[in-house]
């Protein structure tokens, strides 16, 4: 069993292969996140951050909120549109 597995085993986390990528930041995949078009909220985009092993304290602040909004929002937009 690896480090990682015996880990979560430890501190109850789900943690199989992390789909972090390790040259991005938590908000430059945030905003990736966001224009995908696959999360309607930012709530839900914290929590996929979080999943992907990314620290989603990176992603607060009502400024930044309104970006990832405005994204998710055009996102839909497109995807009705198409």
């Amino acid at each position: 069993m690896s480090v990682v597995g015996i880990n979560s085993k430890l501190f109850g986390l789900k943690l199989l292969c992390s789909g972090m990528d390790q040259n991005k930041t938590a908000l430059e995949r945030a905003f990736e996140l966001a224009r995908s078009g696959r999360y309607p909220t930012v709530e839900l985009i914290r929590r996929a951050i979080s999943a992907e092993g990314y620290f989603q304290t990176q992603i607060e602040g009502r400024e930044l909120a309104r970006q990832l909004r405005a994204l998710i929002d055009a996102a839909a937009k497109a995807d009705k549109d198409s």
